[in-house]
């Protein structure tokens, strides 16, 4: 095993045993067989941190952030005994070196805001140890990369920019982002979501050469068919088991669908609309603690939610996610659910037009990303399949049901996995 081989196995066992009291530098150092001293300069070079200044980081950044936002009863002083600090002064001021904010307030600002993946700190040192694996390749700013692909086409990339800045990871280039990158995250030593952002296939065939050791599925995106895809991959010696896409739709004008007699569709308030709220999650028969998870979300700025009335009475919700990347607002999720009954295709189409419709209105892009539950299937909207949430695009017709909504396919999202 080499250095670097060492490393991250070292980072995924630090990930795994996080919670463990006893997690030590010569535990970790006795881990991977190398003397604390050595493995410690080793440790440092590779990724910027001493062993224990990583610990305590991601004891900061994903374990008390978690807390934070997810266990609002739990008080600061028991988040920091299970952080390893002896009282919650010291846990505060430590927290408030690392993230620029006390925990109360952090606590305070997940609950309205919402916070991306990249908060916790898991891939903080995945660039500079890729830097150290691949020499001919430079760690970019996410920020930069976004930019790039922002500029390029951001209806076209919107999506994925917006992932980028969410869930954090790493951006790989030769050169600069703008000639081409890999973007990727990394769980348990494996690269996870690897993604060429390239407009040739030299480039993300060299992409794929180069880190097909530390991962066997990569993603690009082309607007090409799966036979130009693959006679052009096979031509530069990337030969792979499976080849899968994935649309990326958007709606730029939704079509105006009736309503069956008797249903209405209200955005609805989290504060004035609370009546509304209590009678559905009472008439679906929810926990205490998934009362409590749902009046969480109702203050977040990312949330939005729409009342499904039949004859003035609460017939099910729509629930979407929205999120911001540079000047772009987007919606990318739809839950639709019904309190009883399977309703037909042209009710959900209607539907999902109506929200779609608003949503524009307010200035915000919809994209083809729907899940649908409680008696509605995701055949029936005619954009969404159940496996990738969004409509295979083989289906001629199905393509043609997805227009008729006004959604538009703006790119194409391929996944490889090697042999």
């Amino acid at each position: 095993m080499n250095h670097s081989d060492q490393i991250t196995a070292a980072v995924s066992y630090i990930h795994a045993h996080l919670e463990d009291e006893d997690l030590s530098a010569h535990r970790v150092a006795a881990h991977c067989g190398l003397s604390v001293d050595h493995f410690n300069r080793l440790f440092l070079e590779h990724t910027g941190f001493t062993l224990m200044a990583y610990i305590r980081y991601l004891r900061l950044n994903w374990r008390a952030r978690v807390y934070l936002r997810n266990r609002p009863k739990m008080s600061i002083l028991q988040i920091a005994l299970e952080c390893g600090y002896s009282s919650a002064e010291s846990f505060s001021r430590a927290f408030r070196k690392e993230c620029g904010m006390t925990p109360s307030a952090y606590r305070e600002r997940a609950v309205h805001e919402g916070l991306p993946h990249k908060d916790f700190g898991l891939n903080a040192t995945l660039g500079r140890r890729l830097e150290r694996s691949y020499p001919d390749f430079r760690q970019a700013r996410i920020g930069e990369a976004v930019d790039v692909l922002l500029l390029k086409n951001a209806v076209a990339y919107g999506f994925d920019a917006m992932r980028m800045q969410s869930f954090g990871g790493a951006v790989m280039t030769k050169s600069t982002p703008s000639e081409g990158f890999l973007w990727c995250t990394e769980y348990d030593g494996k690269l996870e979501w690897a993604t060429v952002f390239a407009d040739d296939y030299d480039t993300v065939a060299d992409y794929v050469k180069t880190f097909s050791d530390r991962g066997r599925e990569f993603s690009f995106f082309t607007l090409d068919d799966k036979a130009t895809v693959k006679k052009e991959l096979e031509a530069r010696g990337i030969f792979f088991g499976t080849l899968e896409r994935v649309p990326r739709r958007v709606c730029k004008k939704a079509p105006d669908l009736p309503l069956p007699a008797g249903y209405t569709v209200k955005r609805l308030h989290p504060v004035k609309d609370r009546a509304v709220y209590e009678e559905y999650l009472q008439a679906i028969g929810a926990s205490e603690g998934a009362k409590e998870n749902y009046y969480r979300s109702l203050g977040l700025k990312s949330e939005l939610h729409y009342g499904i009335f039949k004859d003035g009475r609460i017939a099910g919700q729509v629930r979407g996610h929205l999120a911001r990347v540079g000047e772009m607002r987007m919606n990318t999720q739809l839950d639709v659910s019904m309190l009883q009954g399977r309703h037909e295709e042209t009710f959900t189409r209607a539907l999902l037009s109506f929200v779609a419709a608003r949503l524009l209105e307010e200035g915000i892009l919809p994209y083809a990303f729907c899940y649908l539950c409680g008696g509605i299937t995701a055949a029936d909207c005619g954009i969404c399949d159940e496996h990738f949430n969004v409509l295979p695009f083989e289906e001629e017709a199905e393509e043609q049901n997805a227009r008729a909504l006004g959604y538009e396919t703006v790119n194409m999202k391929y996944t490889i996995t090697l042999i």
